[in-house]
């Protein structure tokens, strides 16, 4: 009985990093319990989990490709490769001096 217990701390103390990924909700908890169980057996590899295990998921973010019609500029849009403000009518951003798709023309 005494050999159960030991054996089921062991694991619970292998196994931190996994139960922290999962407690915190993180996405990659399956990858974070693949590196624990796989190389969780040299002290890198279960230091490396551990401190993933700790990180934050990364906020997604959101760039607007159209006009920036919800602040009333409708011959504004964003440049999707620096993501500066250009006129909705360029065809080369003038901070990046990348080509950028024209938008295709509104039909009154």
């Amino acid at each position: 009985m005494g050999f159960l217990v030991l054996l089921v701390f062991v694991a619970a103390i292998y196994f931190i990093p996994t139960i922290i990924a999962l407690g915190r909700g993180k996405q990659n908890a399956v990858a974070i319990f693949a590196l624990n169980l796989l190389l969780g057996w040299t002290f890198v590899g279960w230091v490396v989990s551990f401190v993933w295990s700790l990180t934050n998921d990364p906020v997604p973010v959101s760039i607007l490709t159209q006009p920036v019609q919800q602040f009333g500029l409708t011959n504004v849009r964003i440049c999707p490769h620096c993501h500066s403000s250009i006129p909705a009518e360029a065809s080369v951003c003038r901070y990046c001096q990348r080509d950028v798709a024209a938008l295709p023309r509104q039909l009154n």
